[in-house]
Parts: C-alpha cells; structure tokens; sequence
C-alpha cells in the first residue's frame, strides 16, 4: 500500500496541478519522459556553455593581441579565431591555460 503512495507522489511532482494519476505505469510512463526531455536540455545547455567558452577565449586573446601590438579591436575581431591558430602558434597556449584572466 506504501509503494502506490510513493506513485501517487512522484506524479504529483510531476504533474503539479493536475488530477494525479493512480496508475503505476502512466506515471513511470510520464517519469521517463521527464528524465529524457531534462537530459536533452542539460545537453543543449552543456555545448551552449562551451560555445561560450570557446568565445571568451577567442576574446581574451584579441584583448592580448590589442595590448601586445596595439592593434584595435574591431580589426582583430575581424581576423576571427581561425586565422589566430594559423598565423599565431601560441593561440593554443594562451586558450588552454586558465592562467589569462
């Protein structure tokens, strides 16, 4: 009798609002499909934080370059970070190291 009441629970949880559900495989039912869409907008905000990521490093180093050669923003902007990996070979030393800050 205790295990319904758990069901009942984790459906109100789920729902909230709503009539809540009885049935065991309805509500594990619903269960799931919770877990699957808050696993795909974890992921969604997993690669949009490392999106960013990736932009704040190509910031930090045109904010480097602007400093070390006096070269302005708007220009280095438009070189984008591609073209840093090829002409500056410490692109990847200065992005992998949290030291810049």
């Amino acid at each position: 009798m205790m295990d319904i009441f758990r069901f009942v629970e984790l459906g109100s949880i789920l729902e909230p609002g709503r009539p809540t559900k009885t049935d065991k495989a309805a509500i594990l039912i619903d269960a799931v499909r919770m877990v699957t869409q808050l696993r795909g907008e974890a992921q969604k905000l997993k690669d949009s934080n490392q999106g960013l990521q990736e932009k704040i490093k190509e910031l930090k180093v045109i904010l480097i370059f602007e400093w070390l050669f006096g070269l302005g923003v708007t220009y280095c902007g438009s070189l984008g970070g591609n073209l840093f990996k090829e002409v500056f070979p410490v692109w990847e030393m200065l992005t992998t190291h949290s030291t810049i800050g």
